[in-house]
């Protein structure tokens, strides 16, 4: 198996499939090599418990695409963020591929548009990433009993939703099983994905906005122009892909604002500090999938004031900070 990419999400599909048993190989940038080979310590972790401390760092790195042609692969994960299925790399990923089933998570539509032209459909499989993973202790400088490491949570029944052709759906699903991941097949998971966008999105930039603050969008005028931007996605999303949107009333105020006020005290880390440290980091990919929506709004001459709004507040920060 070939997971392109060893951030916390090709960590934690790593270590699945290791211990299905399967041969398995990162890709990385070259500037990469020198930190990875200091160590890849990683563990799962629950609200009440801690696993064992894993060590990644003796799995094989390689850095070069005619290697990955050299090499037969079962399967090859693209753990990276949307931005980067924009590159010129994916040609080279087409060319070197075989006839290895590519497993995506990215939900961005020009992303996953960009692969059409060197990976057909007939070999994705595709899915959502139903896990919590950050690099421990989220601040660096925190000081911490144990020594830095990766944490991936799951949480509860919640499973890594595949869809694609048959059997090599089966087959992924089999693998992240037998390594203890949960895994459920659906007729199409990039919809769900895409859906499950359509809410995160708005929501990330409403906190980017209010300073990574949940309290800020328990507050009805700060959280009104959040769930208008999400209604907006969601209507959108479904038109795109064709099924229905879900029922208006999953976004009344007062459920929402229960839910910033609860999520803190469900999972096992400080919630807004991940928040801010992991959104900040990939920023880009935020503002560039938003951007994608209203794109795709515009080419169907479907309005979407209050998304555009939130896209335009949040360039405009970003752009006097």
């Amino acid at each position: 198996m070939l997971v392109v990419g060893a951030g916390a999400v090709g960590q934690a599909y790593a270590l699945a499939l290791s211990r299905a048993g399967a041969e398995v190989c990162f890709f990385i940038k070259p500037h990469h090599e020198a930190r990875l080979a200091t160590g890849m310590p990683i563990r799962e972790v629950g609200l009440f418990r801690q696993g064992p401390l894993m060590e990644l760092s003796d799995l094989p790195r390689i850095h070069d695409w005619q290697q990955v042609a050299d090499t037969e692969w079962h399967s090859i994960w693209l753990a990276v963020d949307s931005t980067a299925l924009h590159g010129d790399w994916v040609g080279a990923l087409g060319q070197a591929r075989g006839d290895a089933s590519i497993v995506l998570f990215q939900t961005g539509t020009s992303a996953r548009d960009h692969l059409t032209a060197t990976v057909p459909h007939s070999v994705r499989v595709s899915g959502m990433i139903p896990f919590l993973a950050w690099w421990s202790p989220l601040e660096p400088h925190a000081s911490q009993a144990d020594p830095p490491h990766m944490c991936v949570w799951h949480p509860p029944l919640m499973h890594t939703p595949l869809s694609g052709p048959v059997e090599r759906v089966n087959a992924v699903a089999a693998l992240l099983r037998s390594g203890g991941f949960g895994a459920r097949t659906l007729e199409n998971a990039a919809v769900q994905g895409a859906m499950g966008s359509a809410v995160l999105l708005p929501t990330i930039a409403g906190l980017e906005l209010h300073g990574w603050r949940l309290r800020a969008l328990t507050i009805r005028k700060n959280l009104e122009p959040v769930l208008t931007a999400i209604a907006e996605a969601q209507v959108l999303t479904a038109h795109i892909h064709g099924v229905s949107a879900p029922p208006p009333w999953l976004l009344q105020p007062m459920l929402v604002a229960l839910g910033a006020r609860l999520a803190p005290l469900v999972v096992p880390l400080d919630l807004e500090t991940y928040l801010r440290v992991h959104f900040t980091k990939v920023g880009a990919q935020t503002t560039a999938a938003l951007a994608d929506l209203c794109a795709a709004a515009e080419a169907i001459d479907t309005p979407t004031p209050a998304l555009t709004a939130l896209l335009d507040a949040l360039q405009e920060q970003r752009a006097k900070a």
